[in-house]
């Protein structure tokens, strides 16, 4: 097992390595709760680029702690482009219910059907 000094060493590594500092406010948190069922975990807060990394050191799942540190900094590191693919998803699920719509009016529907897509 790794050292409280070690864990926060190669927190620092990665988020140097993976340019996130000084973009993000972001802290390392060691839970130590056996109960706890994750050996991971992120809480994002866009709105002030603020970010807490959980860690399970009380009953960690995986072994390898780097692994998880890097994975859940990943997160973070993607969390623009995760935003975009959940906006799109959101509007072309939106997109095909105005298709399904029932229209009296073709020339209405068309109307809105091109302003969505244009």
């Amino acid at each position: 097992m790794l050292s409280r000094e070690e864990l926060h060493r190669i927190f620092d590594k990665w988020c140097k390595k993976l340019r996130i500092v000084p973009f993000w406010d972001v802290k390392l948190e060691l839970v130590e709760d056996v109960s706890w069922r994750k050996t991971g975990d992120i809480k994002i807060d866009c709105d002030d680029k603020k970010a807490v990394i959980m860690l399970n050191i009380g009953n960690p799942k995986q072994e390898n702690l780097e692994e998880v540190l890097a994975h859940e900094l990943f997160h973070l590191k993607l969390y623009p482009l995760d935003q975009v693919t959940e906006s799109l998803s959101v509007f072309y699920l939106n997109l095909e219910k105005i298709k399904s719509f029932p229209m009296e009016d073709v020339k209405s529907k068309n109307h809105i059907m091109s302003c969505l897509t244009d």
